[in-house]
């Protein structure tokens, strides 16, 4: 899977019925460095949703597609650089990213060229702006960064309960390829 082969597959028109096999192919990649996700490859395990577990250059989560002769699909195709998820288990652990390891968290964006998506877990967003957080970073610094690096890098944040996180992850992968495959 090398970077930029996710165009071998917008060079076909495919059917719905092989559209649906491809989506129902596609294997959630997650980066080897993820260690506290059990809540998520549990609910991945229980749903019969494929997953591999790899290093990732940018995010946690992102996906490939298997080789597939009869698809025409000659090998495996990485959308790693395409898309990915960033995922955060806490409003404390963004805080981290933007004080403690700011230039590493910065660095990996900027590096990224595809679609990265921030997933915060167990926090919502009155959180940041409450001050309901371990961080010293001041809520209204705290509040100016997110909006800042979402607009710098049009990285979304999004907030959901950590039971949804597997949910979440699947389909916005799952969706973001059907999308591709439909208008390609």
């Amino acid at each position: 899977m090398g970077e930029g082969d996710s165009i071998v597959l917008s060079d076909n028109n495919y059917s719905n019925k092989e559209i649906n096999e491809i989506l129902d192919s596609m294997t959630i990649i997650i980066d080897s460095r993820e260690k506290v996700n059990v809540h998520i490859t549990s609910i991945f395990d229980k749903q019969n949703v494929k997953y591999a577990v790899r290093k990732l250059n940018h995010g946690d989560y992102s996906f490939y597609v298997p080789q597939n002769e009869t698809l025409g699909i000659s090998e495996d195709v990485s959308f790693e650089n395409c898309i990915s998820i960033e995922r955060k288990n806490s409003v404390d652990e963004l805080a981290g990213s933007y004080s403690t390891t700011r230039k590493q968290f910065e660095a990996e964006h900027q590096r990224h060229k595809g679609k990265m998506i921030l997933l915060v877990e167990n926090d919502e967003y009155h959180d940041i702006c409450e001050g309901n957080y371990r961080s010293k970073l001041k809520p209204k610094s705290f509040m100016a960064t997110i909006h800042t690096w979402q607009h710098r890098y049009s990285v979304p944040f999004i907030f959901v309960k950590k039971e949804y996180s597997a949910l979440y992850i699947y389909y916005t992968l799952r969706y973001w390829l059907r999308n591709y495959l439909t208008n390609s």
